[in-house]
């Protein structure tokens, strides 16, 4: 679940803490509820290119690895 928003910090934490309530969801019962910077998604701006890194990085988070060098080239 990727849920973008104009909040920061302690806005997220409550969010996501609202979130975890429902523990029949899937993403919910595998800690895969993911909260993201509105900017660089719902900007129409060179900034998308970094919304679709960070959407690929938490859709397929195996195709890239913690140094930076992607397996995916």
């Amino acid at each position: 679940m990727i849920i973008t928003s104009m909040a920061r910090q302690a806005v997220f934490v409550k969010v996501k803490a609202q979130w975890r309530e429902w523990q029949d969801i899937p993403a919910v019962k595998n800690d895969r509820i993911h909260l993201v910077d509105s900017d660089i998604f719902d900007r129409a701006s060179p900034r998308l290119v970094e919304g679709l890194e960070v959407l690929a990085r938490l859709v397929h988070p195996d195709c890239f690895q913690p140094d930076g060098k992607d397996a995916i080239q």
